[in-house]
């Protein structure tokens, strides 16, 4: 049986296409036109990325350097971002593409997209749920407490500042704000006596309180959230150096968003009123975080916290800026 591939690849509800060296488009087929607005022959040698939103940035950077990726790596499952002809609508293809050798010898890079558009939309929905319910419970725990009302809500503000300091791309902010949100989420787990004692916890009672990450870890896993939150959840007081707890686990993936939310939660906590402790002065903090860099907290993020603290407004909204102290504005 002879198998007609030009007129099977015309068929496919997948977009398929092949590109040269330079990033340029050999050839894409017909379903281009319905999912994106293009007929083939308007794409034919143009870059590639010149059809994706270049408003998406990727953990590699920008389109054109997603682009450059494919020419050195395949992909597998990757989340490619296109604009549509009409320059608003945005099409979310999921992406396999490999590197071949062409006909003429020289270097192609096939790629093959299925359109998973409303599959994201119904799973940022149904994430957005479960978020909306946890952060529900979260605001049940800190509202026992008055000392810790807001807390997670200014370690998200603080968060977000550091994340874009440190020029995190939209996706892993998005990523950063949910974590944020939910990192002491785990606190519904540990008996209310000891959350809102007012003074030192004994031995025991820090022991148990030591052991609301993995609660919350266990909480966001079951709850569909990515791997990076349910990191930043179990680990934001596992220390830079390795300190810290909880220890015996080993944490998957990058840690970017942990170490932020590490420095975040710290600085919200010697910011803060506390019935046990007093508020630390702006140098105080400053100090702080510089004696412990590279050993509680990674240098890269304290670097960003000082400096957003003494060159910038960047905590404007979030600190009172000039004060003697770095007391919080009240919430509510």
């Amino acid at each position: 049986m002879t198998i007609n591939y030009d007129v099977l690849l015309e068929n496919l509800r997948d977009v398929f296409w092949a590109m040269d060296q330079e990033g340029n488009i050999l050839y894409i087929n017909e379903i281009c036109h319905e999912l994106l607005g293009y007929h083939p022959k308007e794409v034919l040698g143009k870059p590639l990325f010149e059809i994706m939103c270049p408003r998406h940035e990727y953990r590699v950077g920008s389109c054109v350097r997603l682009v450059e990726q494919m020419k050195v790596r395949d992909f597998h499952k990757e989340k490619l971002w296109m604009l549509h002809s009409n320059g608003e609508t945005r099409v979310v293809l999921e992406l396999n593409s490999r590197r071949i050798e062409g006909a003429s010898g020289a270097l192609e890079i096939h790629g093959l997209g299925r359109d998973i558009t409303e599959r994201i939309a119904l799973e940022k929905a149904n994430k957005q749920a479960s978020l909306n319910a946890l952060k529900a419970l979260v605001a049940a725990v800190e509202a026992k407490d008055v000392y810790t009302q807001g807390h997670s809500l200014r370690v998200a503000q603080y968060a977000q500042t550091l994340g874009k300091c440190l020029n995190l791309t939209q996706d892993q902010l998005e990523e950063l704000d949910m974590a944020s949100m939910l990192h002491d989420i785990g606190k519904i787990g540990i008996n209310d006596a000891i959350l809102t004692k007012s003074g030192i916890l004994t031995s025991d009672e820090y022991a148990m309180i030591k052991e609301h990450p993995v609660i919350g870890g266990r909480i966001v896993s079951a709850a569909g959230f990515s791997r990076d939150i349910i990191n930043a959840v179990m680990y934001h007081h596992r220390h830079y150096d390795g300190h810290g707890y909880p220890l015996g686990l080993d944490m998957v993936g990058d840690n970017t968003i942990v170490c932020i939310i590490s420095v975040a939660d710290a600085f919200d906590a010697m910011t803060s009123r506390r019935s046990y402790k007093p508020i630390l002065k702006r140098q105080q903090v400053i100090d702080e975080f510089l004696s412990q860099s590279s050993k509680q907290f990674c240098p890269r993020v304290v670097t960003a916290l000082i400096k957003a603290l003494t060159e910038t407004d960047a905590f404007d909204g979030c600190v009172l800026k000039g004060d003697d102290d770095l007391a919080h504005y009240p919430l509510g």
